[in-house]
């Protein structure tokens, strides 16, 4: 979420006015995941770029 953050204070007038910006990407993140994860047709866990993009390779050689 670190970069969350960072790439949300980009100096932008914030449609939602929110006191603990990490807080609301948390609860964000709890009331989300499952859903995404219904309809997900592949999951990885991310490590890095490179060894993420190879997951994806890999998965879709399959």
């Amino acid at each position: 979420m670190p970069v969350q953050i960072e790439l949300m204070k980009g100096g932008r007038i914030p449609l939602l006015s929110i006191a603990d910006l990490n807080a609301f990407l948390e609860q964000q993140h709890l009331e989300r995941d499952s859903l995404y994860e219904e309809v997900a047709t592949l999951t990885i866990e991310s490590v890095s770029v490179e060894e993420d993009v190879i997951k994806i390779i890999e998965a879709i050689k399959k």
